[in-house]
Parts: C-alpha cells; sequence; structure tokens
C-alpha cells in the first residue's frame, strides 16, 4: 500500500525538509564559495543532495529496491560529500567510484545483452556507471540545470517501466522524480539550495543503475538498445561537447572551464531562464525519442537517430561558434 503513496509523501516530506537543511547548511558554513558560472552567486547552501540522498534512501528501502543500489548510492554520496568540504583531484574521485562500479557489477547489477559475452557486458556496465554519475555531476554548473533536466529522463524510466511491466523502476523512478520536483521549488533561478557534488553525484548514479533492469529491446529490435544513450542523452551529449571544446582549446578534459552548453549560451547574452527552457526542451526531445525507439520499427528508429544526429552535431557547431 505505501509504495501508491510514496511519490505524494516523498514530495512533501522533502519540501518540508529542503528549507531546514538549507538553514543548516548556512549555520555550518557549509556553501557555494566562489561563483559556478558566469553571474554565479556565493553564499547558497549546498544540502540539497542531502535530503534528496535521505528521502530517497528511506522510500527506496520501502519500495525493496535492492540493497546494492541504495548502499552504493550512499557510498558515491559520501565520496561527493568528501568532494565538496576538500576539492578530490579528478583521478582520485574516478578511483572511488570506479571500486564501486566494480562492486555494483560483481553484487550482479549489470547489462545482460544477449549474444555478447558476460565480460563485454561488464566492461560497458562499468563505462556506463562512471559516464552518467560524472556526467550530471559535471552538468550541475547553473540554477536549476542539472534538477531540471533530470526530470525527462526519469519521465522516460517511468514511460518505459509501465510498458514493460517492471513495478519496481516504475515505483523508484515515480518516487525520485517527486523529489527532484520538490527540489526544483528551491534551485530555480534565484536558486536558494544547491546539489553539492554529493547530490549531483548521487543522482547520476541512480540514473545510471535504474535503467540496467529495464527491458528496451526485444530480439530482431535491437536498435532499442541505445534508448538509455537517448534518456539521458543530454548529460552525456554536454559532457562530450564540453571534451571537445577543451581539447579544440588545448586544455586538459579534467579541468574545470565555462564551456559547457548552457554557459556558452549565457555568454552569447541568453538568460538564464531562456537557457534552462533550451536545454528542457532539447532533454525532453531526446528522452521522447528514447522511448519512441522502444515503439518503432527499425527501419524508423534508424531514420529517427540519424536525424538527432544531425541535428546535434548541427547544434553544437553553432554553439561553439
Amino acid at each position: 500500500m505505501i509504495s501508491k503513496f510514496s511519490p505524494l509523501f516523498s514530495f512533501f516530506l522533502s519540501l518540508i525538509l529542503f528549507p531546514i537543511f538549507s538553514y543548516i547548511g548556512r549555520k555550518i558554513n557549509f556553501v557555494s564559495s566562489k561563483p559556478l558560472h558566469i553571474g554565479g552567486r556565493e553564499g547558497i547552501s549546498l544540502t540539497g543532495g542531502w535530503v534528496i540522498f535521505l528521502v530517497f534512501s528511506f522510500f527506496g528501502y520501502l519500495v525493496r529496491l535492492p540493497y546494492v543500489i541504495l548502499s552504493g548510492g550512499a557510498i558515491i554520496f559520501l565520496i561527493g560529500l568528501w568532494d565538496d568540504f576538500r576539492e578530490f583531484n579528478p583521478f582520485t574521485k574516478i578511483s572511488f567510484q570506479s571500486i564501486i562500479a566494480l562492486l555494483t557489477i560483481f553484487l550482479g547489477i549489470h547489462t545482460t545483452i544477449a549474444r555478447i559475452p558476460f565480460y563485454l557486458n561488464y566492461v560497458i556496465t562499468f563505462l556506463w556507471i562512471l559516464l552518467i554519475t560524472n556526467s550530471v555531476n559535471l552538468l550541475d554548473i547553473m540554477d536549476g540545470l542539472a534538477s531540471g533536466i533530470s526530470i525527462f529522463p526519469l519521465l522516460g524510466m517511468i514511460s518505459v517501466s509501465y510498458l514493460t511491466g517492471n513495478t519496481l523502476i516504475f515505483n523508484s523512478s515515480f518516487i525520485l522524480l517527486s523529489i527532484i520536483l520538490s527540489f526544483l521549488i528551491f534551485n530555480f533561478p534565484p536558486a536558494k539550495l544547491f546539489l553539492g557534488n554529493s547530490g549531483s553525484s548521487f543522482l547520476g548514479f541512480l540514473f545510471s543503475l535504474l535503467v540496467i533492469p529495464l527491458s528496451f529491446a526485444p530480439e530482431g529490435h535491437e536498435i532499442a538498445l541505445i534508448t538509455p544513450l537517448l534518456l539521458l542523452g543530454l548529460p552525456i551529449y554536454d559532457t562530450f561537447f564540453l571534451i571537445l571544446e577543451r581539447w579544440k582549446k588545448g586544455k586538459p578534459f579534467h579541468k574545470k572551464s565555462e564551456d559547457h552548453l548552457a554557459l556558452l549560451l549565457l555568454r552569447k547574452g541568453w538568460t538564464k531562464k531562456k537557457v534552462l527552457f533550451f536545454m528542457y526542451s532539447l532533454s525532453a526531445l531526446l528522452s521522447i525519442c528514447g522511448i519512441l525507439l522502444t515503439i518503432l520499427t527499425n527501419f524508423q528508429s534508424i531514420l529517427l537517430v540519424s536525424i538527432l544526429i544531425i541535428v546535434l552535431v548541427l547544434l553544437g557547431k553553432l554553439v561553439s561558434k
């Protein structure tokens, strides 16, 4: 019975806790110390991720989400929290995340793509966890961005899990969506609360694992295997866009810079809200295309993906000019 009301309860519980933890963050001086982007502000509490972690872990336990996901998420959260207090060397952070990814695979959470050896499924899962965990973390660079674009992958997961009858992922995604919607009230510009590295890394880790149990591609429709790439397409696209921009400018890919898609749009004179609307729309488009891949024919799917690739390449060229 509790699972039917969990999204509603988690939304209102989060709504109560976010202001409390925002106050706690300011009291203990756990706040942003330097602008995170053009026009960014100091002194914003970084405790939004604390509430997301606590509330989701509680309701995830109630709906019987596997312990490997809950415990792995807790460790990723703590790594991010340490990174918030004392900034990690990127390679140190990746090393810790790699250990968690390997343990997650060892404990049974991994892709089961037919017709490829089991060890390739392990490699794909390992790279997927690291990619999504860090892509969402990297995208958390302005008010309302990482939290807002997270809505659309979650709606995609809810849709696919409903179509395939996966009640556990449906309930878990719905709970996480309700928490994010609550958080966005405090994170939308001008933000009163930030995710912090702890929150954005935790979200990315959850996204990477929640899509794995879903059945996307029945035999004969293998093109749908890329559905997860589209559902989480915006964080992935922004990460590769960022790496390419840094490479073109001769910057190390792991060094911080304002070469994100959203920040380049801000630099071109767009307002924050206009940038957010554009990024939300792009995230929604990618997620809708991901859902469509599960129901279209192979030919239609290939045509859709081809058009999408052309659009994204042209978009990247236009923004980077």
